[in-house]
């Protein structure tokens, strides 16, 4: 009885299973010793070997030959898979992936609810994610059991990932008895924070509704160092901004221990974002929400009283010299007409390699035109915040001179200058 042996048999016998062949017992009758010897010793090996394989049939959508899969774990020789079957994390997967007629059979075959994937994630943290699973998150509330309050990896229970969207949230708050509203995970957030930060708010309504349950601090920092306001600046969420500082003081200047400010995440995240749009090839009209999403918080954090002139970083870089590396010439002249201070400079003669923030590449064509793209989305939504000057000013943001790096590019800088002391005035 060799594993050559062995794996003939394995392979044989889920050709057989795969095909719905109720062939595939006799197959283990016929080779009981090898699967006694293999599959019932101490070692096991080769037991989670073919779990493994017998739990992707679970999970493969195709296949829903259910009761042939019981008979193969209620065999007499298969016992020990049986036992594994049950601590495996094929639920976890099944609710990962959706599959709901895997979940709805597994929920039947006394399965450990409580096992954990690599993450720390267990089934109920998949499924309540999910507006279409919400009787199967019904089953499982029911039980009970310890694994109803289990947290991840990052300390984050099933509450946490309800927050995916306000249908799912407001479903699984029927539930809230068996939780802390104001729970923080290893992190330091609680629900709420948690949602801003990994940008699970996607409506106003939905910061409102959380606001209301949940405990706010716009001073309280988490493991990195920022605050609740901080994440909503990141992610362009200007109303839900407005709305907040309606509701509770903020202080637009507070810097953290870890040096964030809300004008400097916004700036950075801005750079980010902005590097990676910039370069798109195809379908970069679908970057449009984020160009005005993004312009309309800088003119929301403006108009809460954040430092412009305040360096972003340690190194002392300003809002403005970051903007002009983006050739981003309206968000630029709208701070300078608002107070920030003007660069002298527009484009370096040398490029310093540990800069962090190089900029964009203007010589490609694609960066270009995106540019000239992006620049009048931008001119477009300072309409609704600056009188004609500044839309004058913006202009310039689409004549030639703005893309190459040439004397020509002092001179047009010098005449930007001059328009914005005519909006200071």
């Amino acid at each position: 009885m060799t594993v050559s042996d062995f794996e003939n048999f394995r392979t044989n016998f889920f050709d057989q299973l795969s095909k719905g062949n109720k062939k595939c017992l006799n197959v283990i009758d016929a080779n009981s010793k090898l699967v006694e010897y293999y599959l019932n010793s101490k070692d096991l090996t080769y037991v989670k070997i073919f779990l493994n394989d017998f739990n992707n049939l679970v999970l493969n959508p195709s296949f829903e030959k259910y009761k042939l899969l019981k008979s193969v774990l209620k065999h007499p020789l298969l016992t020990p898979v049986a036992d594994q079957f049950r601590e495996s994390d094929v639920l976890v997967k099944a609710c990962k992936k959706g599959n709901r007629n895997a979940i709805e059979w597994l929920l039947t075959m006394d399965v450990n609810l409580g096992v954990q994937d690599e993450l720390g994630r267990t089934a109920l943290m998949y499924a309540v994610r999910y507006t279409s699973m919400d009787y199967i998150v019904k089953k499982i509330m029911k039980t009970k059991g310890k694994h109803i309050l289990a947290v991840d990896n990052k300390g984050n229970n099933a509450l946490f990932f309800a927050t995916e969207n306000m249908l799912t949230f407001k479903e699984f708050l029927k539930y809230k008895e068996n939780y802390d509203l104001n729970y923080r995970n290893k992190d330091g957030e609680n629900a709420i924070m948690f949602s801003c930060r990994y940008g699970k708010i996607t409506q106003e309504e939905y910061f409102e509704y959380l606001y209301k349950l949940m405990e706010v601090d716009p001073e309280y920092t988490n493991v990195e160092g920022k605050t609740l306001p901080m994440y909503l600046a990141e992610h362009f969420k200007y109303r839900e901004l407005k709305w907040l500082a309606k509701k509770i003081k903020i202080d637009p200047n507070f810097k953290s221990k870890l040096g964030h400010t809300l004008f400097s995440c916004l700036v950075k995240k801005y750079y980010e974002n902005y590097t990676k749009y910039i370069t798109d090839t195809k379908g970069f009209g679908y970057n449009y929400s984020f160009f005005k999403s993004a312009l309309v918080t800088f003119v929301t954090l403006t108009e809460m009283g954040c430092n412009i002139n305040e360096p972003i970083d340690e190194d002392g870089t300003k809002a403005t010299e970051v903007l002009l590396k983006l050739k981003d010439v309206i968000t630029y002249s709208y701070l300078v007409s608002k107070g920030a201070e003007e660069i002298n400079c527009f484009v370096e003669d040398k490029k310093n390699p540990d800069d962090k923030y190089p900029g964009v590449d203007i010589t490609d064509p694609v960066v270009q035109e995106n540019i000239k793209t992006s620049q009048k989305w931008l001119k477009q939504g300072l309409k609704d915040n600056e009188d004609q000057t500044m839309a004058y000013l913006s202009d310039l943001a689409n004549r030639n001179w703005f893309y190459d790096s040439s004397p020509t590019t002092l001179l047009m800088l010098n005449t930007i200058k001059s328009a914005i002391n005519v909006v200071k005035k």
